[in-house]
């Protein structure tokens, strides 16, 4: 075992019973049955998690040596390896979850199993699937009703899994050092999530993200940029962008980058920086208050952001007379 337990504000259960560990698992899954192997040593089941609306993180760990079967599960997971190793098997492929390796299961998997040595410890990212294909629909501007089937394997060596990872680790690290993230930032984080997931693992639907697309028009890039500038201060999905746009979200992306050199997220960063600007040169609001009210994710990164905009620090707010 690694010694540090993640998630530990959102216990589901503590446990050494087989029965009290499978009704936990079951408010993350569906039907899951756990098998401990032996009973030279206590289960030691800890399990967190942490929901959001469309995305949870978990994070499960084990004292003896399990086995757990889990078919149908109805939701999406990734798993990303924490201590021991264990090994994987989805619909007929099995996986080593280890140093260099996760793993990807379908929410319609037929089969779906962990054989796990004692200490294993993993961490989860659950995506609900009708999310996930209204975020792919948006994309690729065509409508994917699913099911979504995705390959096993996940090279978390590759750069977009070692993206989708940062992120993933960074959201942990935020929700474990107690922070209570605003609405916008959690909205815009799980939007991020789902999108990299998407692009970082192979599904059936992986053609959809890898054909050409055609690029749009002034008028629709304007229309998206209109919609940004009425809206910064409000979680923006992906999908209202096609909306205004009348283009696919990869289209539009193409388009922006094109035209403008920068993606219509940069241009909603830029807004809600000039936004900043003039919320700290009127002095109505510290940095901290700005940072979250603006839709950054924590202070260091929006001075950051802030530095390199404008040049300078964030001014500091005026001091009581």
């Amino acid at each position: 075992m690694t010694g540090a337990e993640f998630l530990t504000a959102y216990p589901l259960v503590r446990t050494d019973k087989l029965d009290a560990l499978c009704r936990a698992l079951a408010r993350l899954l569906s039907n899951p049955v756990v098998e401990q192997i032996g009973r030279d040593r206590p289960l030691g089941a800890v399990q967190n998690h942490y929901r959001m609306d469309r995305v949870g993180i978990s994070y499960g760990r084990y004292g003896a040596a399990i086995r757990f079967q889990n078919p149908e599960p109805k939701i999406i997971s990734q798993i990303y390896p924490v201590g021991q190793s264990a090994e994987v098997t989805v619909d007929g492929t099995t996986v080593v979850v280890g140093r260099d390796g996760g793993a990807v299961v379908s929410a319609h998997a037929s089969e779906y199993g962990v054989l796990a040595a004692p200490g294993y410890e993993r961490l989860m990212l659950l995506v609900d699937e009708r999310a996930a294909c209204a975020k792919l629909s948006a994309l690729a501007g065509t409508c994917v009703s699913g099911p979504l089937t995705f390959e096993p394997r996940h090279d978390l060596n590759a750069p977009l899994a070692r993206s989708l990872r940062q992120n993933f680790m960074f959201l942990v690290a935020q929700v474990d050092a107690g922070l209570v993230l605003p609405p916008l930032v959690l909205a815009e984080f799980e939007q991020t999530l789902m999108v990299m997931f998407l692009i970082a693992n192979r599904h059936n639907c992986s053609h959809l993200l890898e054909s050409d697309v055609r690029d749009g028009d002034e008028r629709q890039l304007r229309a998206a940029e209109a919609h940004i500038e009425a809206h910064w201060d409000r979680p923006l999905p992906l999908e209202d962008l096609v909306a205004a746009s009348g283009l696919s979200g990869r289209s539009l992306f193409q388009t922006s980058r094109k035209r403008r050199g920068y993606s219509p997220f940069d241009y909603l960063k830029r807004a809600r920086l000039q936004e900043a600007r003039a919320r700290l040169l009127r002095r109505e609001a510290s940095v901290e208050a700005v940072t979250w009210t603006c839709g950054f994710r924590d202070v260091a990164q929006f001075v950051s952001a802030y530095r390199e905009a404008f040049g300078e620090d964030p001014p500091p707010p005026a001091r009581p007379h």
